[in-house]
């Protein structure tokens, strides 16, 4: 797969996006959120993670949060930066979050996140299995979206000021453009989110 990609698709209530060699799923449900992120994550990808967060919080504000990073292979560190300002910022939202990962590094993270944000429960899995014990109280169980084939993605271009420079909270620096609507209509949200 080159970079970018072409459109962007609902599958099993899944968002694609993709840039470079890391590719992004989320999906949302009610007061969950559920992130699968396969390959590398750069910041164009994270500012598209940390927006798709943004518009799920904003939606409904109490949120139980799920990160399937089985396949991740490893991020910039200014994506891990930006979510460390970001989750000041949007923290108090957040009950429970929950990670897939077998990276040490990732894991550390996690129990530093732990005794950082002690409101916030941050959980590590390190099976599949234990993973969507926890996901299916909150979450349909669907096919995970990497094993599915759904490859349809959104064509991201970064901009000279990414999430991970940018000092506003609400400028992500992500220009996503979005096939338009089965209805013919576009419209376009603050941020230059065209829908």
């Amino acid at each position: 797969m080159g970079r970018g990609g072409s459109s962007m698709a609902a599958r099993d209530g899944f968002r694609f996006w993709q840039f470079g060699s890391g590719r992004l799923w989320i999906r949302s449900s009610g007061p969950a959120i559920e992130a699968v992120v396969e390959g590398y994550l750069d910041v164009t990808l994270n500012d598209a993670y940390i927006r798709a967060f943004d518009e799920a919080m904003d939606a409904f504000p109490r949120r139980v949060g799920f990160h399937d990073w089985e396949r991740l292979h490893g991020y910039d560190p200014r994506a891990r930066e930006a979510w460390q300002r970001w989750l000041p910022m949007r923290g108090d939202n957040l009950d429970e979050v929950t990670f897939l990962t077998r990276l040490r590094l990732v894991r550390m993270g996690i129990v530093v996140a732990n005794l950082a944000y002690p409101r916030i429960q941050f959980r590590v899995c390190t099976s599949l299995a234990e993973y969507l014990g926890r996901s299916d109280r909150w979450l349909p169980r669907v096919a995970r979206p990497y094993e599915s084939g759904f490859e349809t993605a959104p064509t991201l271009r970064p901009r000279a000021t990414t999430w991970a420079g940018a000092p506003s909270p609400t400028d992500h620096g992500c220009d996503l453009h979005r096939a338009q609507p089965p209805s013919g209509r576009a419209y376009t949200k603050p941020g230059g989110v065209t829908r």
